[in-house]
C-alpha cells in the first residue's frame, strides 16, 4: 500500500480511528518512529516495517503493544531496529516480547532525564537517548550549547564555560532574540542609525546630517532653509552696498547740472 514511497515521517493523526483489515505495508521507506497519537483507535491485521530506519526505544515498544492490544486479529509484524546502533538488527517481534520488564523499570523511575528515551541493550540493562539539550549516561547534564541556546539562526560558542551567541546581522541580544532595526538602514540621507539598548523597548534613533531632521532623517531641515534664505539676503545686501559705494564714493568725482533732459555734465576750468 505505502511501500517504496520515501516516507520519513508518520503524521500525528495518520491512523486515528481507522481499521486496515488487510494490513499496513510500509516497507522500504525511511520511517524512524510511529507517534503514539497516530494510532488512537487504530487496528490492523498486519504491520510491515521492513527496511526502514526504525529507532527502537521504550516509546516504540509501548506503541507496538498498543497496536497489538487494539487488533484482535493481528497476525504479522515485520521490521527490525536500525537505531541506536547497540540494538541494530533486533527484530520488532523481539522488542515486543522481551523489553517489557526493562522498559517498565526505566520509564517508571524516570531514569532518563530531560525527556530522554529509554532503550534496552539486553533483558536487564538500558541506555538513554538524550534530547538535544542534555547529555550524560542518564541525560542528567544540560549542555552549555544546544539547539535552543540561540534564536534566529544564531551560533552558540562556549566561552569561559558559558554559552555565547554569535548573531546574524538581522538580530542582536544575548540569545539573538531582538530584531536589529538598524539592519534595514531606516535612516535616510546619510543619517547614522543607533540601536537603543533598552530591555523593554526595541527602537532606534537616527543621527541626521545638518540638512535633515525627523525620525528617519527624511525631512529637509527648516532651519537650513532659513539659513539659506538669510545667506542669500545678506549676500544681496552686501552687493548692493558695494555698488552704491562704488557709484558715489570710489568713482571719480564729476559735477553735474540739471537740464531739461536730466543731469548734464559741466566742464569747469579753473584759471590762475
Amino acid at each position: 500500500m505505502l511501500s517504496n514511497n520515501k516516507i520519513k515521517t508518520i503524521g500525528n493523526k495518520a491512523f486515528q480511528n481507522v481499521t486496515f483489515s488487510k494490513g499496513v505495508y510500509l516497507d522500504n521507506n525511511t520511517i524512524e518512529t510511529i507517534p503514539p497519537t497516530s494510532i488512537i483507535n487504530f487496528s490492523t491485521n498486519a504491520l510491515r516495517l521492513a527496511d526502514n530506519s526504525i529507532l527502537c526505544d521504550c516509546d516504540l515498544h509501548s506503541t507496538l503493544k498498543t497496536i497489538l492490544a487494539n487488533s484482535p486479529a493481528f497476525e504479522s509484524l515485520t521490521g527490525a531496529c536500525a537505531l541506536p546502533y547497540q540494538v541494530y538488527g533486533t527484530s520488532l517481534v523481539h522488542v515486543i516480547s522481551t523489553w517489557e520488564n526493562i522498559c517498565s523499570k526505566c520509564q517508571l523511575n524516570n531514569s532518563c532525564h530531560g525527556n530522554g528515551a529509554c532503550y534496552p541493550t539486553n533483558a536487564t540493562n538500558f541506555n538513554c537517548k538524550c534530547s538535544e539539550k542534555y547529555e550524560g549516561k542518564f541525560c542528567e547534564k544540560e549542555k552549555i550549547c544546544h539547539s535552543e541556546s540561540c534564536q534566529n539562526k544564531g551560533t552558540c560558542k562556549i566561552t569561559n564555560h558559558r554559552a555565547v551567541c554569535l548573531c546574524t546581522d538581522e538580530f542582536k541580544g544575548n540569545r539573538c532574540e531582538i530584531p536589529n532595526l538598524c539592519f534595514v538602514s531606516p535612516c535616510k540621507n546619510n543619517g547614522v542609525c543607533n540601536h537603543l539598548n533598552n530591555i523593554t523597548l526595541n527602537d532606534y534613533t537616527c543621527q541626521c546630517t545638518s540638512h535633515y531632521t525627523g525620525k528617519n532623517c527624511d525631512t529637509y531641515s527648516n532651519y537650513f532653509k532659513t539659513m539659506i534664505i538669510v545667506a542669500v539676503f545678506v549676500s544681496l545686501l552686501v552687493l548692493s552696498c558695494f555698488t552704491l559705494l562704488y557709484a558715489f564714493i570710489l568713482s571719480p568725482w564729476q559735477p553735474f547740472t540739471r537740464s531739461s533732459r536730466g543731469f548734464k555734465r559741466i566742464d569747469m576750468v579753473i584759471s590762475t
